[in-house]
């Protein structure tokens, strides 16, 4: 139900796909000391992680990343989520993105740059559309 991954050693990680993918029973998850500077893949990442209750991605770095497909779909019980510092320049896809996010109430993607995006079907349903 808990995870702290505050000693993992993510600096040469260069995908993060389906990582943390169906962790059904995850309420916590400390993500806040990955380093994500070499990763261009982070689709499904957190996809239906369903009672995980807060995130915090703050100090991801994305501006390599090309691949945000289902990142954070199926996260029912999150209610917040801090993408300010997302620089999404290099993404093509992130179609998905926020589905069935169906308690998320603040968000903010204003710096979502969204000009290289290709596929962005339904990207977010009921906060915001892109």
């Amino acid at each position: 139900t808990k995870l702290d991954l505050n000693n993992f050693i993510s600096s040469s990680l260069q995908t993060v796909h389906s990582m943390f993918n169906n962790c059904n029973n995850l309420i916590e998850l400390d993500v806040s000391s990955f380093k994500t500077g070499n990763v261009t893949t982070m689709d499904s990442m957190f996809r239906n992680c369903f009672v995980l209750l807060s995130l915090n991605v703050s100090n991801f770095t994305t501006t390599k990343v090309t691949n945000m497909i289902e990142m954070f779909n199926g996260c029912e019980n999150l209610v917040s989520l801090d993408l300010n510092s997302f620089d999404t320049i290099n993404v093509t896809t992130m179609e998905m993105l926020f589905q069935k996010c169906i308690n998320l109430e603040n968000l903010n993607i204003d710096n979502f740059n969204k000009a290289n995006v290709l596929i962005c079907i339904e990207c977010l349903l009921n906060v915001i559309v892109l």
